[in-house]
C-alpha cells in the first residue's frame, strides 16, 4: 500500500521523510494593521522562483525542529507563529528565525532569532490524511519587536470565512529545496494559481482533500518543494496587504512539479486560532 508522506528539510542536503502508511490507496503518495504589509522590492527557489529581498516577506519565520529540520512559518502577532501540525508535533526545541532572508548569515540586519517549547497542536490532527494540519507556535520569553523587517501577516476576515479563493494568483515562499540540492540558504518565493477543490480531489482524493484544504494547480516549473512545508499560501487584497489564505501542508512524492500542492485552508480555523491565540479577528 503506497503511503502519504510529508518533509521539511534536514540541515545540509539530505531530506527528512515521514511515512504515513494505511492510507487509502490513490495511486501517487504525498510530500508533504500594519499586519500583511509587505515592505522592500518585489521582484517578478522553491522552483523557479526568486530570492526574497530584505523586509518584502516579514512574516515569514524559519523553524529550525530539534536542531535537525528546517520548516516554515508565518508571523500573525508579537506573540504567535502559525505553521502545520506535522511540522512541530511532539518536537522538543523550536528555533525561530524572522526578519531575514539568508539563513546562513548570521549578523543581518532586522533579524531576530528566538528559542521555544511552547506550541498548540490542533485537537484533531490526523496525521494519516494531514486534515486539521494546523498548529500555533508562542514566541517566548517576550513579545517581538515588530518592524520593518518583522511584521505579521493578515489573517482572513470572518467575512471571508465561505470563499473558494480558487482562479487567484498567491504567493509561497520558504527555504525549501531550489532543486536537486538540499535546503537554500535564501528564502525564496514563487507565483502559483489556485484551483478548486473538486479538481483537487481527483489528484489526492477526498479522504486528503476536505473542505479545509486549498490547493495550487499543476505547473510544469514552478511549485513549493522539500522544506517549504508549514510556509504560507498569501493572497496580496485590493488594499496592497497580504492575507494568509493556506499553510503548506502535502504535495506528490514523484515530483514537486507537474502534481498540485495542498495547504491548509486558514480561513477554516480562524475560531481556532483566536481561541488559543487571542487574536482577534476581523468581521
Amino acid at each position: 500500500m503506497k503511503g502519504f508522506l510529508i518533509t521539511c528539510v534536514l540541515f545540509g542536503v539530505l531530506l527528512l521523510q515521514t511515512s504515513v502508511q494505511g492510507a487509502p490507496n490513490t495511486g501517487d503518495v504525498l510530500k508533504p494593521d500594519t499586519a500583511g504589509n509587505s515592505g522592500g522590492k518585489v521582484s517578478a527557489q522553491i522552483l523557479s522562483g526568486s530570492k526574497a529581498t530584505p523586509k518584502q516577506i516579514p512574516w515569514h519565520a524559519l523553524l529550525v525542529i530539534d536542531s535537525s529540520k528546517v520548516c516554515g512559518g508565518s508571523v500573525i502577532s508579537s506573540l504567535w507563529v502559525v505553521t502545520t501540525a506535522s511540522v512541530v508535533m511532539k518536537s522538543r526545541t523550536i528555533v525561530i528565525h524572522i526578519g531575514g532572508v539568508d539563513y546562513y548569515n548570521k549578523y543581518e540586519t532586522g533579524e531576530v532569532v528566538v528559542t521555544t517549547k511552547t506550541y498548540i497542536v490542533h485537537e484533531k490532527f490526523n496525521n494519516r490524511s494531514y486534515n486539521n494540519d494546523i498548529a500555533v507556535v508562542k514566541i517566548t520569553p517576550k513579545e517581538l519587536l515588530l518592524s520593518e523587517y518583522i511584521r505579521p501577516i493578515r489573517l482572513p476576515k470572518n467575512s471571508q470565512a465561505t470563499l473558494t479563493f480558487a482562479g487567484l494568483t498567491m504567493q509561497a515562499c520558504g527555504y525549501g529545496k531550489t532543486g536537486s540540492g538540499g535546503v537554500s540558504s535564501s528564502l525564496n518565493y514563487v507565483n502559483l494559481i489556485t484551483m478548486a477543490n473538486a479538481d483537487c480531489v481527483k489528484a489526492f482524493s477526498s479522504y486528503y482533500v476536505i473542505s479545509s484544504t486549498i490547493c495550487t494547480a499543476v505547473d510544469a516549473t514552478k511549485a513549493i518543494c522539500d522544506g517549504d512545508v508549514g510556509g504560507s499560501l498569501a493572497y496580496k487584497e485590493s488594499d496592497g496587504n497580504w492575507t494568509l489564505i493556506g499553510i503548506a501542508s502535502f504535495q506528490n512524492q514523484r515530483s514537486c512539479v507537474n502534481y498540485p500542492a495542498a495547504y491548509t485552508r486558514v480561513q477554516n480555523f480562524l475560531d481556532w486560532i483566536s481561541k488559543k491565540t487571542g487574536i482577534v479577528i476581523s468581521p
